[in-house]
């Protein structure tokens, strides 16, 4: 008889952090060993993505939960910024986040007694995240699920911060609670076991996957149907508009590159709170007809294609970005910057290029070296792709959790 494998997740939309759901509830791998079945925060925008991303026929329920996050969010969009920081002040005294918390374990109780679960898997984004994570932590030890997993996909906030003090004891219960925590990389595990004060036995890093997408369209129709000349060499950054992501610093980069290479091109695909300080940055710098930016490309992997470089000059706030992964799947080199767990993806000099972040003149000469160089940036490429089958593929990391759902065996990776 196979076990209930349930899995739950709360994000505002089905992006990154998600990607590992949506290999989950596809796997034919994961369907032949379990009985599965999965909840969520409802919201239009993510079961958008989740149609569009999950194939499989699947006992699936969006639910009404409270998400501290999002309530931030929502006082941040309705109010000036002076009384949305009272408001949040008061919030925070009157303890509104617990009170989510407390609303959230009584939903999550309930619906997870329905389904008769053996095995937990919490998908998450940083730690602290969304309210409802926590609380399906602990829903699930009322009801005495042996086997809690919490995966964490961004870098740990510690308690130095202000806020954080209020959160210590329910992260002290979700500690004890937790049969193990899983990060995509060491650095974030490194920093999750600091904040938490987990034992070694408490936590495993497995490396997120993805799976091949199909193209289709090669990267001359790319370029055509973009009206871009295919003799242009095309450095592409595929990210949201955040200042996080460092478009900044590219934008700045790019404006020395072309000084010196006039067949240089630079595509930006995102979209996001940046998106008017990017076109500025674009004008300022003279580089309309050097850039392309695209808000939304729906055939992202085309797009990929498309590119001779990837380009990611995040600044903070990541973790185990899933766009580098997939440019290695497609041969392409990768330049980003030393943060989190980029340095474990990227083998510099072999596969792509490290650099310090907001660091301008080594990411001009880092990008100028590989658009001036095609053998080095197929080579690169090459040699990712390797590292890619061998490590990043889906079924690699599919495989690494039904032995962690089977096993809890699993050593640090």
């Amino acid at each position: 008889m196979k076990s209930n494998l349930h899995y739950h997740s709360d994000c505002p939309f089905f992006g990154g952090c998600e990607n590992m759901i949506a290999n989950f509830l596809n796997s034919d791998q994961i369907h032949d060993q379990f009985s599965v079945s999965f909840t969520y925060r409802k919201s239009a925008r993510y079961e958008a993505g989740l149609r569009q991303r999950v194939e499989k026929n699947i006992l699936k329920k969006g639910l009404i939960l409270f998400c501290w996050p999002s309530y931030l969010g929502w006082i941040n969009s309705k109010f000036p910024s002076i009384i949305s920081l009272i408001i949040k002040g008061v919030s925070l005294l009157l303890q509104f986040k617990t009170i989510f918390f407390l609303i959230d374990i009584f939903i999550l109780y309930f619906t997870f007694r329905k389904r008769n679960i053996d095995i937990l898997h919490i998908n998450n984004g940083g730690f602290p995240a969304a309210t409802s994570a926590n609380s399906a932590v602990i829903a699930a030890k009322m009801l005495g699920i042996e086997k809690i997993f919490y995966v964490v996909n961004n870098i740990a906030s510690p308690y130095s911060k202000i806020d954080r003090i209020f959160d210590w004891p329910i992260d002290y219960l979700v500690k004890k609670s937790t049969t193990k925590f899983i990060t995509g990389s060491r650095y974030a595990g490194k920093e999750l076991v600091k904040v938490l004060e987990l034992q070694t036995e408490q936590y495993s890093t497995i490396n997120n996957g993805i799976s091949h997408r199909p193209l289709s369209e090669s990267r001359e129709e790319v370029l055509e149907r973009l009206g871009i000349p295919t003799t242009r060499v095309i450095v592409g950054i595929v990210a949201n508009l955040e200042k996080r992501k460092g478009h900044k610093y590219l934008l700045l980069a790019f404006a020395e590159i072309i000084k010196k290479v006039e067949n240089a091109f630079l595509i930006i695909e995102g979209d996001g709170e940046e998106l008017n300080n990017i076109q500025k940055d674009i004008e300022n710098l003279n580089l309309k007809n050097f850039t392309l930016l695209i808000k939304r490309e729906e055939r992202i992997f085309n797009l990929i294609n498309a590119f001779d470089v990837l380009v990611l000059p995040s600044i903070y706030n990541e973790d185990f970005p899933n766009i580098i992964i997939e440019a290695m799947s497609l041969e392409k080199p990768v330049v980003a910057t030393r943060i989190a767990g980029i340095p474990e993806q990227i083998d510099q000099d072999k596969t792509g290029l490290i650099v310090k972040p907001k660091d301008v003149e080594e990411l001009t000469s880092s990008l100028s070296s590989l658009i001036y160089d095609r053998e080095m940036r197929e080579k690169m490429g090459q040699f990712g792709k390797v590292k890619f089958e061998q490590k990043y593929e889906v079924n690699v990391s599919i495989s690494n959790y039904i032995d962690l759902y089977t096993n809890q065996n699993l050593e640090l990776i």
